[in-house]
């Protein structure tokens, strides 16, 4: 019984010290920091992660894990990422997301939602109010096309 207990514990150490709940194809990235500034040359660093944080939040990733995700990434691939089968249980990081973005920057993302969703296409760092932001927004969900035209 001991052992077990043992076991369970340095499991649970080895998890909290090398365990992230980031999917792979993002945990060998540096900070993307230089893409965001370059797709939102108006955004400040802070602005950039004051976002990433609300994003980063949402899905219950740590916080260190946040400059490793691109403009271009897109929201429903991380999703299926954490999530591969369609049946399983989520921890709802989709419902936060849309309230967070909804009580902080005005932005209802039902309105302008797609699988093709990239982070860039609705980062709240433009210069224009809440309504023109909703307006160009759904314009670049329809066009498929990011704030800067951003292409994986």
């Amino acid at each position: 019984m001991l052992a077990i207990v043992g076991s369970l514990i340095l499991l649970s150490v080895i998890w909290l010290r090398y365990g992230t709940s980031l999917p792979m194809r993002y945990r060998a990235r540096k900070c993307e920091g230089a893409q965001w500034r370059s797709a939102f040359p108006q955004a400040t660093k802070d602005d950039i992660l004051e976002f990433l944080s609300l994003f980063s939040s949402a899905f219950a990733f740590r916080d260190s894990e946040k400059p490793k995700f691109k403009p271009s990434d897109r929201v429903w691939e991380i999703y299926r990422d954490l999530y591969p089968d369609p049946w399983g249980a989520d921890a709802m990081e989709l419902a936060t997301l849309t309230k967070d973005l909804n009580t902080k920057h005005g932005v209802v993302l039902g309105e302008i939602w797609s699988e093709k969703l990239r982070l860039g296409t609705y980062s709240p760092m433009y210069s224009v109010p809440a309504l023109e932001y909703q307006r160009i927004s759904a314009w670049f969900f329809v066009t498929g096309t990011s704030q800067a035209s951003i292409e994986s």
